[in-house]
């Protein structure tokens, strides 16, 4: 199994989260299984809301590292 990773970085708002989010709903579309990481817990609180909204049956995880 190959491992993709893709870092999206860059300054407060500039749509880094929105960048993130289409790519792994195109990556869970392909059947691959995601994991996303954020470093605030707020983010991913508001990313498993989301998550539970517009990714439903899908393989997406998301956590902190912060």
């Amino acid at each position: 199994m190959a491992v993709r990773r893709l870092a999206v970085n860059g300054r407060a708002g500039t749509g880094k989260t929105l960048i993130a989010m289409d790519r792994a709903q195109r990556l869970t579309d392909e059947g691959q299984h995601v994991l996303f990481l954020c470093a605030n817990a707020h983010l991913e609180q508001f990313l498993r809301r989301y998550r539970m909204k517009q990714l439903k049956k899908r393989q997406f995880d998301i956590y902190t590292f912060g």
